[in-house]
This record gives structure tokens, C-alpha cells and sequence, in this order.
């Protein structure tokens, strides 16, 4: 796969940075403009961060740094970009397949005691609202 159509795919994944990056990361949790993980192979604690602004990531347990989604999951998964854009792109579709409500990041109390918004879909469409 060439440079430019794997430019397009993140660009297009970048607008779906905390979707995509929960579907690699069920675990992961959002900590103000980064999304957290134990590390690229998952393990516990919360050395991996993805800025979700930028696209830039680092693994402060391994020193491995990188741009992009794409580059990501090659990492993780030991493969190359191409076949991890092509991993990213199948996600971006399901994501896309998804209703609004589903699709938004599932979120959850960070370990800083910060409160993070998890958003369901409501059959009965009542309304609610966060506590002050």
C-alpha cells in the first residue's frame, strides 16, 4: 500500500481517534486529550499513551514512540503498515455501521478520580443530567 492511501486511512481514523483506539484497547481509559493503557501488549498500569489530538503515541515502559493509529497496531501486533491499515480501515467501518449513541467512547472513572461520561442509548429516550 502506498504512502498516500495510507495518509488517507489515518486521516480518515483520526476522526474516530477514541473509537478506534477503544477497539484495540477495550481496557484503556481517556485522560483528558490521552487515551491510556497498560502498554502496547497490554499488560496492566498506564505507560501507553495516545494523544488523540495529535496522533502521537509512546510506550513509556518499552521507549517505543510512533504517529498514528496505523503505526499502532503494526507495533503491537507485529505487522506491517499496510496490513495494519487494512486492519484500521475494517474498524472505521464497523465503527461507521454503528448508531451515533453506540459509537460514542464508552467512558470511565479514571483512576485520577476524574469524572468521565459513559453514554447509553435509551429506548425511552428520557433525559438526564450530570451532577454540578
Amino acid at each position: 500500500m502506498n504512502t498516500p492511501k495510507l495518509q488517507k486511512i489515518e486521516k480518515r481514523a483520526s476522526c474516530h481517534y477514541v473509537s478506534v483506539i477503544e477497539s484495540i484497547y477495550p481496557e484503556g481509559f481517556l485522560d483528558g486529550s490521552e487515551f491510556r493503557v497498560g502498554n502496547i501488549q497490554r499488560k496492566p498500569g498506564r505507560s501507553l499513551a495516545f494523544n488523540i489530538d495529535t496522533g502521537l503515541w509512546a510506550d513509556f515502559a518499552d521507549s517505543q514512540t510512533g504517529n498514528g493509529v496505523i503505526d499502532l497496531l503494526a507495533q503491537k501486533k507485529n505487522i506491517s503498515k499496510s496490513e495494519s491499515a487494512k486492519k484500521v480501515e475494517k474498524i472505521i467501518c464497523k465503527i461507521k455501521r454503528q448508531p451515533s449513541a453506540a459509537r460514542s467512547s464508552k467512558r470511565k472513572l479514571l483512576p485520577s478520580g476524574l469524572l468521565s461520561v459513559k453514554l447509553h442509548m435509551m429506548s425511552d429516550r428520557r433525559r438526564f443530567s450530570l451532577p454540578a
